[in-house]
């Protein structure tokens, strides 16, 4: 994903990727919330361009790699996941997003 336009809305996807980056050159901000990021190495979002939000308000997006505890079990994760020094999920959901139950904005 990359591009030159700011405030776009990245939701409901299943994200696949393996040693590149994600969202290397997206300018601006964009809202990036409720999908499901697997199998990523390395830098996998390096967004140095631009500062996104990643979650809707309460509820981020699911991290295969993300390990914190959710004491509460309300399925979002105590811990931030750190994305890179731009950027952060606060509120990394715990289990898989049901993308054909998303609504979409």
């Amino acid at each position: 994903m990359t591009g030159g336009s700011t405030n776009n809305r990245i939701v409901a996807n299943n994200v696949w990727a393996g040693q590149i980056y994600l969202a290397d050159k997206l300018v601006g901000t964009n809202y990036i919330y409720h999908n499901n990021f697997w199998n990523f190495k390395l830098n996998h979002t390096a967004t140095d361009n631009s500062a996104n939000v990643w979650s809707s308000g309460m509820q981020g997006n699911y991290w295969a790699d993300y390990y914190g505890q959710d004491a509460n079990h309300d399925g979002v994760g105590d811990t931030p996941y750190i994305i890179d020094k731009t950027n952060t999920d606060n509120y990394p959901l715990m289990a898989l997003v049901n993308i054909a139950a998303e609504p979409l904005p």
